[in-house]
């Protein structure tokens, strides 16, 4: 009886950590245009954000701009969202963007743009692929 229990305590713990493995952090922004400002301005400001993420090299943050289509949470403008691979990359790929001025400011050009009143980090775990 004895093996049988610790063979199913093994079998989760190695299920949770799996699971956890897997999971991928992924931020969310929630934000409003500034006075004066439109999504044009915001893709312009997109575009130069991509040019300085291709200038880090490889990295693994995959990010994405929505708009609200209907529902109840339509407070903002456009939602963030950017996930990385794992925890470890989500570290790497911050240290590397914030590594000299260009994340500055490319914070401060996002700001010009748009203020973003909620930022959120939640752990993501594909459970279907197409």
């Amino acid at each position: 009886m004895r093996s049988i229990a610790t063979f199913v305590l093994t079998a989760c713990v190695v299920a949770s950590a799996n699971t956890m493995a897997e999971s991928r952090p992924v931020e969310f922004w929630g934000c409003n245009l500034n006075e004066g400002k439109s999504m044009s301005d915001m893709m312009a400001v997109v575009g130069r954000w991509n040019e300085y993420m291709d200038t880090l090299g490889d990295g693994t943050y995959d990010a994405y701009l929505m708009t609200p289509a209907y529902g109840d949470l339509l407070v903002y403008d456009f939602l963030w969202a950017g996930g990385w691979d794992n925890l470890t990359a989500m570290g790497a790929e911050t240290d590397k963007f914030y590594g000299n001025d260009g994340g500055t400011e490319m914070d401060a050009a996002f700001g010009e743009v748009a203020t973003c009143e909620v930022h959120h980090l939640w752990m993501s775990t594909q459970i279907r692929e197409s």
